[in-house]
């Protein structure tokens, strides 16, 4: 019989540090031209807090679109995901296919957070 679920773990556990972002983004709906401009408000190597006007339904694919300094440098960012929950706090999206460039800038972001510049 397996061991009872963690109540953090059953409405989806932290998978990797969150991060604090103030930058712009917009939200698209995968495949469509309907879009939302708003803010990062959190991001991590595996989905992003996005504050937007419009809102899309839990389970929607999208594509969230951000720049972030890293290292000393902006970085552009299209990564797909999918809508995991909405709230007032803001729109979280999962990533899901994050492309493997991409996936290696997002861990050193994490890592500069973390540990300071490198």
């Amino acid at each position: 019989m397996a061991a009872p679920k963690h109540p953090r773990e059953e409405r989806g556990a932290v998978r990797s540090p969150r991060f604090s972002v103030p930058a712009r983004a917009a939200l698209s709906k995968a495949g469509d031209s309907a879009r939302a401009e708003g803010r990062l408000s959190d991001l991590s190597a595996h989905g992003a807090l996005v504050m937007v006007s419009r809102v899309f339904p839990v389970g929607t694919a999208v594509v969230v679109r951000f720049e972030i300094v890293i290292q000393g440098e902006k970085r552009s960012f299209e990564v797909p995901g999918v809508v995991a929950r909405v709230s007032h706090k803001g729109t979280a999206v999962d990533f899901t296919e994050v492309p493997a460039d991409q996936a290696r800038l997002l861990l050193d972001y994490t890592m500069q957070r973390l540990f300071g510049s490198r």
